[in-house]
């Protein structure tokens, strides 16, 4: 029973645990402007691993500089691209034009980057966006899989309640307390109500 209780208490605290960061996660992303991104590929690796989470903020272009590490769009293609920047000069109409190279990759990205601003990297948490994304291809199981702990951790574990001759009741025993109560009463071993 003791057992129980404790696999209890650390499921309910791995539930209070992963919702405390999930609000302060969010309230922290939206007052600061810091969005995240899943990092899909290694080409950042090993700073920034596949499945990495990197947590950016858009920045203009006149900030940025070599070494920064940004996400942009892909010239002429869908989705975007999370490298370092190589160089970086002034073009026309306050953008600015760089070359980015992923730090696993040889050579830099093929064609250079015009931009007036790009979202700046902030920090980045390994593994994170494994997690995310199994979560979000899997609603079902997840929800299940949280329910479920809910559930266990909140189960109520029998609890004893006795009677003693002189009229003193002692609740909310475990198993063992209880029938060592009833023990020492009646040197027997009987086995007490739950209540």
């Amino acid at each position: 029973m003791k057992t129980l209780r404790i696999f209890q208490h650390i499921g309910l605290t791995i539930l209070s645990v992963v919702g405390v960061i999930t609000v302060l996660a969010t309230a922290f992303c939206l007052a600061s402007g810091i969005r995240p991104v899943i990092v899909a590929s290694g080409s950042m690796a090993p700073s920034i691993p596949t499945g990495a989470v990197v947590f950016h903020k858009t920045a203009p272009a006149s900030d940025l500089k070599v070494g920064d590490v940004v996400t942009v769009p892909r010239p002429g293609l869908e989705g975007v691209v999370t490298h370092r920047i190589t160089s970086i000069e002034p073009a026309e109409n306050g953008q600015y034009t760089m070359t980015m190279k992923g730090d696993a990759n040889k050579s830099p990205d093929p064609q250079p980057y015009v931009v007036d601003k790009a979202d700046k990297m902030s920090f980045s948490v390994p593994h994170l966006g494994t997690v995310l994304s199994w979560m979000r291809t899997h609603p079902i199981q997840t929800a299940v899989a949280l329910l479920a702990l809910l559930v266990f951790s909140l189960w109520p574990a029998a609890r004893f309640t006795v009677h003693l001759p002189d009229g003193r009741v002692l609740r909310n025993l475990s198993r063992r307390e209880a029938e060592a109560h009833c023990a020492a009463i009646t040197n027997t071993n009987p086995q007490p109500s739950a209540s």
